[in-house]
């Protein structure tokens, strides 16, 4: 982490007893000081994520094995046995990305594409779940892509859950943008740059602004679901 801050400014050299934040990321490397990061460069990157795997061996096990091999329980075991089930995140927005050419756009600036960026996800991103987790065929429809044929189905309900995901992460967005704003006296119209790694206000606004970004092509799926919806079965809105 200090080799990192003095390739960027060399004057910046940490001092001695000096705590230097860092976060264990995913990002490839076998070394720990090459998958640490700054906060502030998990905030910039979205294709960076802390390594959970790491922070439940290393913090949470020992203390939890201390406790609980007083009634011989093995907390290690049990988490190795535990199933390592992938799911998909809040929202898949790899659809729009790749059609409009965000993708290239979102690579660069974290620092180059994943080799998992190339590939498109199968889950839905209305219900979340994969093809394999449902009984029926979940392969999405070319009119509307990403969504599973069972949302696809009942469009009104899909779309309902659509636009209220949205309301709710731009109303989120609102509500921590006021917050920030307040607390660095800056007026709501302007952007809010404020980048203290220690108020938890921070992450929460940048959570919101990932989901709004996100779910910024809901109203073009919207309108697909209803002009399907409205050619198939003649649906009311």
């Amino acid at each position: 982490m200090a080799y990192r801050r003095i390739l960027k400014d060399p004057r910046d050299e940490p001092q001695y007893a000096e705590r230097v934040p860092y976060i264990v990321s995913n990002a490839d490397g076998r070394r720990l000081i090459d998958r640490a990061r700054m906060p502030q460069e998990m905030l910039a990157s979205r294709t960076l994520n802390i390594d959970a795997e790491y922070y439940i061996r290393n913090l949470l096990i020992p203390p939890l094995s201390r406790i609980f091999n007083l009634v011989g329980a093995d907390v290690e075991g049990w988490f190795e046995t535990m199933p390592r089930q992938k799911r998909a995140g809040k929202y898949d927005n790899k659809f729009f990305a790749a059609s409009k050419g965000k993708g290239k756009a979102s690579s660069k600036a974290g620092g180059g594409m994943r080799i998992d960026e190339h590939f498109t996800s199968s889950h839905c991103i209305v219900c979340g779940l994969e093809s394999a987790d449902r009984e029926c065929n979940a392969a999405q429809t070319a009119l509307t892509p990403g969504i599973c044929e069972d949302c696809t189905s009942d469009p009104a309900t899909t779309a309902h859950a659509l636009l209220s995901r949205q309301h709710i992460a731009q109303s989120k967005l609102v509500d921590t943008h006021k917050l920030c704003a307040s607390c660095s006296s800056t007026p709501m119209s302007e952007k809010v740059l404020c980048d203290s790694v220690d108020c938890p206000v921070l992450y929460a606004r940048v959570a919101a602004e990932r989901d709004v970004e996100d779910l910024g092509d809901v109203d073009e799926l919207v309108t697909r679901l209803r002009d399907d919806g409205g050619s198939s079965g003649g649906l009311d809105w």
